[in-house]
């Protein structure tokens, strides 16, 4: 009896070797190769974006204290901090500003009827950890979370963490001699440092270039 040919059973019917036959390590690694490249660019992706994110937050963040401070200084007529003698590059009137536009008591003049000027996240509101050490312990360490106490507490330094877990700085140059590192002589200035965490606004104008990533009034 002659045997019927089924081109179906072609099909289905392979030789042994070609079934068991599996990925080569080449292969594999190619594979591997090409998920790890798409993965990194994911990545790349999502800190963009999360930067992009930190940069407009901050850029909202020192609009308001902008607005917080001029509405101060409107019903007060001076600005917070004006009353220190002497300031340089290196300080910080953050505490005074703090005090000024949310503390208790509420300023002596009309501004007392606006108090507070502007609402602030409590867990950002830090005070300085005074074990801190610069050359030994690592720079989020150095800031610690305030308790309800301390945020009412006049006598307790306090400052605020911009996106990046830096803080703001404050400082009042109305009424000193102009400086180099001053961007608003005649006012104050009011900035972030960026997601660098260096302090360039310093620099002055002369030092203003592409890679200034400062966030500033």
């Amino acid at each position: 009896m002659e045997q019927q040919f089924s081109p179906c059973r072609r099909l289905v019917v392979a030789p042994r070797g070609q079934l068991e036959r599996g990925f080569t390590l080449v292969e594999v690694l190619i594979v591997i190769s090409i998920i790890a490249i798409l993965a990194s660019i994911s990545f790349a992706g999502v800190r963009i974006v999360q930067e992009k994110t930190r940069v407009a937050q901050s850029r909202t963040e020192v609009s308001q204290f902008t607005q917080a401070i001029d509405r101060y200084q409107t019903d007060e007529k001076i600005y917070p901090g004006i009353e220190q003698e002497k300031i340089t590059s290196d300080d910080n009137q953050f505490p005074t500003l703090y005090d000024r536009l949310l503390g208790d008591p509420k300023p002596r003049g009309r501004g007392g009827r606006s108090s507070p000027y502007l609402k602030l996240t409590n867990t950002r509101v830090v005070v300085e950890d005074e074990d801190w050490d610069e050359d030994n312990d690592e720079p989020e360490d150095r800031w610690l979370t305030t308790n309800r106490s301390e945020r009412e507490n006049p006598k307790i330094k306090k400052y605020y963490l911009d996106p990046w877990r830096n803080v703001y700085v404050y400082r009042c140059n109305r009424g000193r001699k102009g400086a180099g590192w001053m961007l608003y002589p005649r006012s104050y200035d009011f900035y972030s440092f960026g997601s660098n965490g260096e302090d360039e606004t310093v620099l002055g104008e002369d030092g203003e270039d592409e890679e200034n990533d400062d966030i500033t009034n």
